[in-house]
């Protein structure tokens, strides 16, 4: 059964209350008078929509040595959730603090349902440029399993297409391994969404080429553009040991990316020689 959810009449409300730009100054307003609690860490749970998502340690670890030296916390946001707190705005700020070791974090309390925390977290990723797709999409997914909303109210709440909504959504059946890799940033949206039509063993294989050969998107579309039906030149592999370079077919392109400058230099030289 899906969890109760605010009446229809209203959710037109609440999508153009969050979608609006300018959702995170209105929150700081409204939050302006509350009053800052210093709230013990250990009686704050992590948030139980994201809690498959790790942040990217680097993230955490760099809030961790900031907390050693700074010890003024900007407050996190809170809820009342299952007879104790859990934290909505400063996931990573909670998580870094619980690492470091502090007793006390200083935090808003608001009384959001399900849905309103749902929707602020989408508002936050959406103005907040540093949040991870997978966060978006995990959000996205909640919004349509539990309180029905269409690609079409998310396209709208994200400022995005449906089409992009649905691109975003389709993070999620990436296997694990590759998930973590864009959570960390060792490859980018665009790298994940050019692999995802591809069957999950070579999936992985080409998650390996891309961070093995710093492969660009541009590049990582053409590899997958040969997996899906392109049978590659056997003088391609030739050619690249041959002259120390990189090639992609594209089309009626040829790619060429080389080593060093000195094969760049000894494969240009070449050219000349064999035109002459």
């Amino acid at each position: 059964m899906k969890k109760d959810k605010i009446l229809s009449t209203s959710l037109s409300k609440l999508i153009l209350k969050y979608s609006r730009s300018d959702v995170i100054f209105t929150m700081q307003r409204e939050v302006r008078d509350t009053p800052i609690l210093q709230i013990l860490t250990a009686d704050i749970i992590d948030n139980h929509f994201l809690v498959d998502y790790t942040p990217s340690s680097e993230a955490i670890e760099r809030l961790v040595a900031a907390f050693e030296t700074t010890p003024n916390i900007e407050p996190i946001v809170i809820r009342n959730f299952n007879n104790s707190y859990e934290v909505v705005i400063g996931r990573k700020r909670l998580i870094a603090a619980q690492k470091a070791g502090i007793k006390q974090i200083p935090a808003l309390i608001r009384e959001y349902t399900d849905e309103e925390t749902l929707l602020v977290l989408l508002a936050i990723a959406r103005d907040e440029h540093q949040i991870s797709p997978i966060e978006i999409a995990i959000i996205c997914r909640e919004l349509i399993k539990n309180f029905d909303y269409s690609q079409k109210a998310l396209a709208e709440l994200l400022h995005l297409s449906r089409t992009q909504v649905t691109n975003i959504l389709r993070l999620l059946t990436l296997p694990k391994d590759v998930l973590a890799d864009l959570s960390i940033g060792r490859i980018s949206y665009g790298h994940a969404r050019a692999m995802i039509t591809l069957p999950l063993a070579e999936i992985r294989a080409v998650n390996k080429q891309i961070i093995k050969q710093k492969l660009n998107v541009r590049e990582t579309e053409n590899l997958v553009a040969i997996i899906k039906g392109k049978k590659q030149d056997v003088r391609v592999n030739e050619f690249e040991e041959h002259y120390h370079a990189k090639l992609i077919l594209s089309g009626k392109k040829i790619e060429i990316t080389f080593n060093t400058d000195e094969d760049l230099l000894n494969f240009y030289e070449k050219i000349l020689r064999d035109d002459n």
